[in-house]
């Protein structure tokens, strides 16, 4: 079964799509996540988290943040990120239980074409309780030679490329198919969680 996970081939696969979510001004602002779309397959599940970005105008620094922690013993088969132009820098680190750190997936220039999936050479081999996190950071000046907008104007998410988003995905096989259900029981936990966050906010 593969997984897609925001956030990594057997003959059985799962897929887990995890994207940072989550309306935050610049700098290091973490954001809790909000599940867009979840679609239940016979032999596993798409779950879509997207963030809701809104850049200022001239902002150099607009950086969003999500983790989660893998509930089972998983094998990393790919990683892929996704954003329109404003994005510059990209990564997902793997943070162990034992405090080691594996970075999974980091570009420190993003350019707009590299939307692609990008496969191990060998799966790397994840314990419970790996943290996975992720960062994406966004540059909305006129420094930014891949601006569309010059001068630059607010962008918020959306689909068109002159819009903006963001995504880092990876792919991953359980190593026990048994622990598909309290992976999902996680996922759930973790959707719940960011709709109530989201919601608290907008009431404030």
């Amino acid at each position: 079964m593969r997984l897609i996970t925001n956030g990594f081939l057997t003959t059985s696969l799962a897929v887990f799509t995890a994207l940072a979510v989550g309306p935050v001004r610049a700098a290091d602002v973490a954001a809790s996540s909000a599940v867009d779309a979840v679609t239940v397959y016979p032999d596993g599940a798409s779950v879509t988290r997207v963030i809701t970005v809104d850049i200022p105008a001239g902002d150099k620094g607009y950086t969003i943040n999500d983790s989660f922690t893998l509930p089972m013993d998983s094998e990393v088969i790919s990683a892929g990120g996704h954003a329109h132009y404003l994005a510059k820098t990209m990564r997902m680190t793997a943070i162990l239980p034992n405090g080691e750190k594996k970075e999974l997936f980091d570009i420190p220039d993003w350019k707009f074409n590299w939307q692609e999936r990008y496969y191990f050479s060998s799966p790397i081999r994840l314990p419970k309780g790996t943290r996975m996190d992720v960062q994406i950071s966004y540059d909305n000046s006129s420094a930014n030679p891949s601006n569309p907008s010059l001068p630059p104007k607010r962008v918020t998410f959306g689909e068109q490329s002159t819009d903006e988003m963001g995504s880092v995905t990876i792919e991953v096989v359980p190593v026990n198919e048994t622990d598909l259900p309290t992976y999902a029981a996680e996922v759930q936990s973790h959707l719940q969680s960011a709709v109530i966050n989201l919601i608290r906010r907008r009431v404030q």
